[in-house]
């Protein structure tokens, strides 16, 4: 699994994008710390500056120096939002602003913060209604406009798409190997 929170070149629609902070200006791994702080702070540069190496040193895997520090797995992440009390959600943009949910928090805290993956770099979304045009369910690949609606319909998906034709459901003819 590989940690999240690599130095990287945000894409143009990323890093233009009024709703998302890049959390791009750290050398090490830690974007995941910077976005908590900003999430928790009064939302400015410098008490995120200030916020993440509090939090950092809050995590049990850090040993003291951030050039060392490997950054957060996606399997730590349910680790993560136990010792912060947060949940955490993951998507993805692509370019055409189309929305992927990559990692949905079970809920257990009053808090949830919204994340950008792309690559292994994560950045903070500012407000999820305007995040992207539409949100692509994972199972059935229907298209919803509001995280809201997805949520919902995921609860209930069985997955898969159905096709329905005017004269039934399609059954392919018997051949001889069939009979």
């Amino acid at each position: 699994d590989i940690p999240m929170g690599a130095k990287v070149v945000l894409p143009d629609y990323i890093k233009h994008h009024r709703h998302i902070i890049g959390m791009d200006c750290f050398d090490e791994n830690v974007c995941l710390f910077a976005c908590l702080a900003w999430h928790l702070s009064d939302k400015t540069m410098k008490a995120r500056d200030v916020g993440f190496k509090k939090l950092l040193k809050q995590w049990p895997e850090y040993e003291g120096n951030t050039k060392e520090f490997a950054g957060v797995t996606m399997e730590e992440l349910s680790a993560f939002e136990d010792v912060f009390e947060v949940n955490v959600n993951l998507y993805s943009l692509d370019e055409n602003r189309n929305g992927k949910l990559i990692r949905k928090s079970i809920g257990k805290y009053q808090s949830w913060m919204n994340l950008n993956l792309y690559g292994n770099h994560v950045s903070y979304i500012k407000d999820m209604n305007q995040y992207c045009k539409c949100f692509p369910c994972s199972k059935c690949e229907r298209i919803f406009k509001s995280v809201k609606e997805l949520h919902k319909h995921e609860k209930d998906c069985k997955g898969g798409v159905k096709y329905k034709f005017t004269g039934g459901y399609y059954e392919p003819t018997p051949d001889i190997f069939d009979k």
